[in-house]
């Protein structure tokens, strides 16, 4: 099993935990190189309490979409100068006894705080001698994980700091983000491997293979969908070069007009006309061209109808005979003679994607069973045949 991303930091009787990360990068993003490649980023903050010997939660909060630990750096950063008559320090002057405070924080707050960070520097100027501690503040305006928000922030604040230890706080947070991207690297590097051996073309037909992300990203032999020349529009994306860099770039609204089998290796090519290509914050036309593409760059595919479309009005019948015609004699055979229960396992997907038998447009009560009784259906029609 993978090691957990995880970042912790402590300080007497205090423990910050950052855990759970999970990036979304923009769309064309393959590989993360740093903050400015995410488009969402989320992660679980808990604070603990030493309580008799053992640690006891004092509060937590599930961060999504754009959290403050993202900014945390940026707020040290601000405290780091050293002019304190520049106006932005709060002065606290005891002639009595000769002694000057100069306090400046800064904080995260914002309207809705999945969590929160507060950084305050106080520097301490007695008979000439300067003093410098922080006090950082770590909070959430959630109750606890992902329950509704509080009308105030529950939150820590931790006095007299020395400057290593508001440095090793910050540290910590940067190195839990650090090991984030690492490890959705990793993670899209195996999904990608294993996407490029997931689509196959055989048949006169694109076969789009099922990869399990659950258990070491791996291709199995279930299908997801069959894919056929002339009649089928179709949305991809695939991962090409731009500028010696790997990038996503996505198709849409194109047809299907060929496939070619690979004379190496099982691949092959397809070929798609029309539509558009999208790539970042361009959009590029297809209309009366065509492109070629190898299997092997295709990272998702799926078909596209049209919401007016009356396949995806088809009847129990309908979506039979479609997924039927589309069969070759050795895909017959196999229907025929293969037991049901590994039929299910292979072909179901492919069955209900083909007229997309989930939505709510064919009005069946219970697609599950609806798309298993198709296959028996299209299991006994082939029989007939043998």
């Amino acid at each position: 099993m993978a090691k957990k991303v995880k970042a912790i930091w402590k300080f007497e009787d205090i423990k910050v935990v950052f855990s759970e990360p999970r990036i979304q990068p923009w769309e064309s993003v393959v590989y993360v190189e740093s903050q400015k490649d995410f488009l969402y980023y989320y992660y679980t903050m808990t604070v603990y309490r030493k309580i008799k010997k053992k640690w006891k939660k004092e509060l937590s909060a599930d961060v999504w979409d754009f959290p403050d630990i993202l900014i945390l750096e940026k707020v040290f950063r601000l405290l780091q100068g050293e002019d304190v008559e520049d106006g932005t320090w709060q002065v606290i002057k005891n002639t009595e006894h000769d002694v000057t405070w100069y306090i400046k924080g800064y904080g995260t707050d914002d309207i809705v705080n999945d969590d929160f960070y507060r950084i305050e520097r106080t520097i301490r100027i007695a008979d000439g001698e300067r003093k410098e501690t922080y006090s950082l503040t770590v909070g959430s305006g959630m109750n606890n994980g992902m329950d509704m928000h509080n009308d105030a922030l529950r939150c820590v604040r931790i006095d007299y700091l020395r400057k290593e230890e508001i440095t090793g706080f910050v540290e910590t947070a940067k190195k839990f983000i650090k090991k984030s991207i690492k490890e959705y690297n990793e993670k899209e590097q195996q999904r990608i491997t294993a996407e490029k051996m997931a689509r196959r073309v055989k048949n006169g037909k694109l076969y789009d293979y099922h990869v399990d992300c659950k258990n070491g990203f791996r291709k199995t032999e279930m299908l997801e969908e069959v894919f056929v020349v002339g009649d089928d529009e179709v949305e991809i994306g695939t991962l090409e070069k731009y500028k010696a860099k790997d990038v996503f770039v996505e198709y849409h609204s194109c047809r299907l007009v060929a496939v070619e089998e690979s004379r190496i290796g099982m691949g092959g090519y397809i070929i798609i006309e029309g539509g558009y290509k999208t790539f970042g914050h361009t959009t590029e036309s297809l209309k009366d061209r065509q492109v070629k593409i190898p299997v092997e760059l295709i990272m998702n595919i799926f078909n596209y109808h049209d919401k007016d479309s009356e396949v995806l009005r088809y009847n129990i019948e309908q979506c039979k005979e479609d997924f039927l015609k589309i069969l070759s004699k050795e895909e017959r055979k196999e229907f025929a003679e293969t037991p049901l229960p590994l039929l299910l396992e292979k072909w179901s997907s492919a069955v209900a994607g083909r007229t997309w038998m989930y939505r709510d447009e064919h009005e069946f009560k219970n697609p599950e069973k609806t798309i298993k009784k198709v296959v028996k259906e299209i299991r006994k029609e082939c029989r007939k045949e043998v």
